[in-house]
């Protein structure tokens, strides 16, 4: 998407907000983070927080949005931060 909409940075957002929809494994407030800047590798990154799912959304929002201006800034990424789990490369599944 980034590429073919000639832009310099793509973030995008999936997850489990709440109240309902968790899984064992998927817990409500798992969110991801996609990232590519076009310079490295695209980056999925896993999060976990707890609060209502308005809280969930608003996190996951400004993670979303540190991890744009960080990318546009060149200062590494955000997983370690938040704690988040490592980075993966797109398209696998953790």
């Amino acid at each position: 998407a980034r590429a073919m909409l000639g832009a310099s940075i793509a973030v995008s957002v999936t997850g489990i907000a709440g109240p309902d929809g968790g899984t064992p494994e998927k817990p409500v407030g798992t969110f991801y983070i996609g990232l590519d800047n076009g310079q490295q590798e695209v980056l999925a990154c896993r999060y976990q927080w707890q609060g209502t799912r308005s809280n969930v959304r608003t996190y996951a929002a400004y993670t979303a949005l540190d991890a744009v201006r960080r990318a546009s800034l060149g200062l590494p990424t955000p997983p370690a931060l938040f704690s988040a789990t490592p980075a993966v490369p797109a398209g696998t599944r953790n």
